[in-house]
């Protein structure tokens, strides 16, 4: 059974115009309180102190 797709918005934007400019990554858990918002508050913490700007690596920002 074949379905017919129109194209998604990513396929609609040309690679070439496509930058990564930032991978930020966090976890965060509170294991006694179980509290999901101290959670979510400690992973977005952990994601901004140890993020990374490939942009900057490869010179993509003059």
């Amino acid at each position: 059974m074949a379905t017919e797709q129109g194209p998604s918005t990513v396929d609609a934007i040309p690679v070439s115009s496509v930058k990564l400019l930032f991978v930020e990554l966090g976890v965060g858990y509170d294991q006694h309180g179980q509290d999901v918002t101290a959670a979510a508050m400690r992973a977005c913490r952990d994601a901004i102190s140890s993020n990374s700007i490939p942009a900057f690596h490869r010179g993509m920002l003059s």
